[in-house]
Formats: structure tokens, C-alpha cells, sequence
């Protein structure tokens, strides 16, 4: 899942435990990516191939012409994006662009309401493609049943999370970011974006989590999504990958988050990630993009009023 749930990535999950064993099952080396908030403990994904428990990337059919970013042809088709569900803020006009340096506030929205608003500090953007970075000390807005299971270690407390979010009656409490940069990346029209996560002090690339969501609706102060649980982790020479949170999805679905119309965009969305990662096309078609923040930029901050959907 996204954002709020990452800030304790590293050496401790979001829920507050250790993930040692989680990263021994499927992971080759340690965890960096964004903790589950509801997970229910370490699981092993079932390998295609691979060393412990890490697949390689399949060989993909039923394919059809895409552009590369370098003009040559792909042959993984763009999954055509429906519309999944209302808008609650009003769009920000055709052409906004964030100048370098501006805060961005990514929020996902749910039920009519904030479910949780991080402050990125923007990188670049070209209207198509918005970059942004995310960095130890940043404080954003995340559900209380979460904040609360990290503090007590309650596992019905973190259970719960999900059935709040599904029922529309969380709580929002403040959380800061710990232990990784982030440089993230959104594209226009896509059910998914990338998050590359780096040690702070090294540059040390770690992992890359490519996070299934709703496509991202630009607003006034930034943007807005909704998280859909499950995540492809990659190894950060591109060798090799894991879903994570399939069962949180499940039971998404079976709550009823999970729409049949997400569900239907999310598989499509999970070939077409996994198309263009085999083929390097796409977002995989360009180096890691290593970068820290700069000392004296400011962390970026929620303005009044991110807590509520409607601006």
C-alpha cells in the first residue's frame, strides 16, 4: 500500500515488527519498500524460479504495439483506464504544472473522505509526468488504527485497519517518515506508480515498489488516488521481483474495497508493469534515479485544510 505505511521502511515494518523473516522468505537481501499496515505476518511468495523465493520475470503473451520512450516499438499495449469512481475534488486545470521545489500533496481519497495526505517536495514534471521526493523528517496524516497498532503492538487493533478504511470510519493522526528517501513517480492515465527507495546517508539503491492505485487526479495543492493494497517489489537492478500484500488484496476484495471494476484494472495493470519491466520499456527503460535531498530545502508541509476531500 502506499505512502503512510512506508515511513518505518528498513529495518522494522509499519505495523512495528521486525520483517527479517518476511525479507529471508522472499527477498534475496533486506527490506526497504513501504511496511504493510494490515498484513497478516510473514508469508512466502511461491517462485517462478529463483533464489529464495524471488520470481523471475515471466515471458508475457497476448501483446500488442506500445512506444517506447525511445521511439522504438514495445509490444505490451497501455491498459485502457475506465473511470473507477467519482471525483471529490475538482480537477486542477488542464496544463498545472508544480514548479521544482513546490509542495505536492499526494491524498488518498476514499468514501468521500481523506484516508491519508503526505507533503512530497516536487522534482520535476511535465504535466504527464510528475516526480517527487519524500524524506526522513516529513510529517504526514495517516489512520489512527495504524499509528495505534505501531505503538502497541495490537494485532486486532492492525486487523481492523482494513475493515475501518472499507466502512468508511477511520481517524486521522499525525506520522513522520523514518529511515529511506523516496523518489516517486506518477503518470497520467496509469493504475500504478513507482517508488524508488534509497538509505539516506549512502544512496544506497534498495528497492523498487511499484504501487497499484487508481490513476492520480491532479488538484489544486497536489494529487489525489486511492492506494488498491497490493505491490510488485523489484530488486534494483531489475533482475527480479515479488508480489507483496496478495492477501490483504483478497481480503479487500472480499470487503468489498476492492471493487470487480478495480479488480479487472489492477490485473490488467499488474501485465502491463510486469510487460514493460521485462522488456525495460516504459519507466524501466531509464537508470536508476539516484538522488538526495538537498540540506537546506525545507521539509515540505501539509497546508490547512489537506485533511478535508473537498478544496
Amino acid at each position: 500500500m502506499f505512502g503512510w505505511r512506508r515511513g518505518s521502511a528498513g529495518r522494522r515494518g509499519g505495523h512495528g515488527l521486525r520483517h527479517d523473516d518476511f525479507l529471508n522468505r522472499t527477498l534475496p537481501s533486506r527490506h526497504i519498500g513501504r511496511p504493510c499496515t494490515f498484513c497478516s505476518g510473514p508469508r512466502r511468495e511461491a517462485a517462478d524460479s529463483g533464489p529464495a523465493g524471488r520470481r523471475v520475470l515471466p515471458d508475457l503473451v497476448q501483446r500488442a504495439p506500445y512506444a517506447r520512450r525511445d521511439g522504438r516499438p514495445d509490444d505490451l499495449a497501455r491498459a485502457r483506464v475506465h473511470d473507477v469512481g467519482p471525483a471529490v475534488t475538482a480537477p486542477a486545470a488542464p496544463g498545472t504544472r508544480f514548479a521544482p521545489g513546490a509542495t505536492v500533496v499526494h491524498r488518498d481519497i476514499h468514501a468521500g473522505r481523506v484516508w491519508s495526505a503526505q507533503p512530497y517536495r516536487a522534482l520535476a514534471d511535465t504535466g504527464t509526468v510528475l516526480e517527487l521526493g519524500y524524506w526522513p523528517g516529513i510529517r504526514s496524516l495517516a489512520p489512527t488504527a495504524w499509528t495505534t497498532a505501531l505503538r502497541t503492538g495490537d494485532d486486532a487493533v492492525r486487523k481492523s485497519g482494513l475493515q475501518n478504511l472499507a466502512a468508511g470510519i477511520w481517524e486521522l493522526g499525525p506520522w513522520a517518515w523514518q529511515h529511506t528517501v523516496v523518489r516517486a513517480r506518477f503518470e497520467a492515465g496509469e493504475m500504478f506508480s513507482l517508488h524508488y527507495f534509497q538509505e539516506p546517508d549512502s544512496g544506497e539503491p534498495l528497492r523498487l515498489y511499484v504501487n497499484f492505485e487508481r490513476p492520480a487526479v491532479r488538484t489544486r495543492i497536489g494529487i489525489d488516488t486511492l492506494d488498491l493494497l497490493v505491490d510488485l517489489v523489484i530488486e534494483p537492478d531489475l533482475s527480479g521481483y515479488v508480489f507483496k500484500d496478495e492477501d490483504e488484496y483478497a481480503h479487500g476484495r472480499r470487503l468489498g474495497f476492492i471493487t470487480d471494476a478495480d479488480h479487472r484494472l489492477v490485473e490488467q495493470a499488474r501485465q502491463r508493469a510486469l510487460g514493460l519491466l521485462q522488456d525495460r520499456a516504459g519507466p524501466f527503460a531509464d537508470p536508476w534515479p539516484t538522488w538526495a535531498p538537498d540540506a537546506a530545502w525545507p521539509l515540505p508541509v501539509l497546508p490547512d485544510g489537506a485533511d478535508r476531500a473537498a478544496l
